[in-house]
């Protein structure tokens, strides 16, 4: 948990340190504690920093590659480096972050037409970053059917998510005699919320966790087959269950998960040693009593002030004379960010908080690198030469 606040610390740093280059010494110092403060006092990032699970990681993986495309001619190769092995290690943590570089970087591309310079960089660096991800799942698959004797298994979150909404539910009514897919023959236990099919281990409701191994690689391999078949028959509804669930997403502001509900504590009851859950029993988490309603009233209210802001810095004169500018770029994308991260996790799996959550902190830090971007007196600006730029940060990180 130390390791994952000092990454986020310094990620942060980093991309304010990028981000504020343009400003005087004093102005800069200003808003890069600003911005520490903010996602430290007032944002669910601490929260996430002390869970051992991926979105501990998403929003350092924004800011990296958001730093190193904008930002790096600023930085020193050390800080460059923990950059980039930031960014290659967060994005082999979880499916979704591939899809997250996917996206940003191709904004970061858009963002860059009619430019002459910039793009080796916007072009190798989600290029390299999704190779070491590829790489990565390949020796993992490889570890572990050297281990097991067989591949890991991936659970059908897209087939889960459409029988759910329904379009899913009605295909397999309509085609399954004879039987194109395993699901065919769990109708009966249809249809329920994807997490209930998915994770229920009771046989009369839940599907993937009551099956065997093989049976349950069967129906990770049949996944993306099934999603591809109901879309060719019921696009206008995959399509708007998609809008729907993506705006589900964005809606979803609460730390459910870091207070137990009824369910997790039977689970962690009849799945957990008794030591273990003597221990996990006296915890707060398990009594409910982790106090997150005052910093979940605060993000969404932290959220709203700066989506506020930021349209009425873009639609200012100022703002549209310098949305070309490395600060304003970096608040279009983090903006590219945030609604990729809505469709791919509510739209394409099943809307939890937690995926909100994890990356909504960045909002106040694309405030902060807009409104450094934007033109003052003469004064509050310095020019900083690359060779010039202060090596502190460098020493820092």
């Amino acid at each position: 948990m130390f390791l994952q606040s000092a990454i986020a610390v310094g990620t942060v740093a980093l991309f304010l340190f990028g981000a504020t280059a343009s400003l005087t010494p004093g102005r800069r110092q200003r808003w890069i504690w600003s911005g520490l403060i903010a996602v430290g006092l007032f944002s669910p990032l601490p929260f996430f920093v002390s869970r051992l699970m991926p979105g501990a990681f998403t929003g350092p993986l924004i800011l990296a590659f958001v730093s190193l495309i904008l930002f790096g001619a600023h930085y020193g190769r050390l800080a460059r480096t923990f950059l980039f092995m930031v960014a290659a290690a967060a994005i082999t943590f979880h499916i979704s972050h591939i899809l997250l570089i996917l996206s940003v970087g191709g904004g970061a591309l858009l963002l860059n037409l009619g430019q002459r310079q910039g793009w080796t960089l916007r072009l190798l660096l989600p290029t390299s970053l999704i190779l070491i991800a590829i790489a990565a799942q390949m020796l993992f698959s490889a570890a572990v059917t050297r281990t097991l004797g067989a591949p890991p298994t991936a659970p059908p979150f897209l087939s889960a998510r459409l029988i759910a909404d329904g379009p899913g539910y009605r295909y397999l009514e309509t085609h399954c005699n004879p039987p194109k897919f395993l699901l065919c023959g769990y109708r009966d236990r249809m249809p329920q919320p994807s997490d209930i099919m998915l994770w229920s281990e009771d046989p009369r409701e839940g599907i993937f966790s009551t099956l065997g191994e093989d049976s349950k690689r069967q129906l990770g391999g049949e996944d993306v087959r099934f999603y591809l078949a109901v879309l060719r028959e019921y696009p206008g509804e995959v399509i708007g269950s998609i809008i729907r669930s993506s705006g589900e997403q964005a809606l979803a502001f609460d730390l459910d998960h870091f207070n137990y509900v009824a369910e997790h504590r039977e689970g962690a009851r009849s799945h957990l040693p008794p030591k273990i859950f003597s221990w996990v029993e006296r915890s707060a988490a398990y009594r409910g009593t982790v106090p997150v309603a005052p910093t979940i009233f605060v993000t969404i209210a932290v959220t709203l002030l700066s989506l506020i802001l930021l349209a009425a810095g873009f639609a200012s004169r100022t703002g549209r004379a310098s949305w070309r500018s490395p600060g304003a770029a970096a608040a279009l994308l983090i903006l590219l960010a945030l609604a990729a991260n809505v469709v791919i996790c509510g739209g394409m799996s099943t809307p939890h908080a937690r995926y909100m959550m994890r990356i909504v902190w960045l909002l106040p830090l694309a405030v902060i690198a807009f409104a450094a971007a934007m033109p003052r007196r003469r004064g509050d600006h310095q020019h900083v030469p690359v060779s010039d730029a202060p090596p502190a940060m460098e020493r820092t990180a």
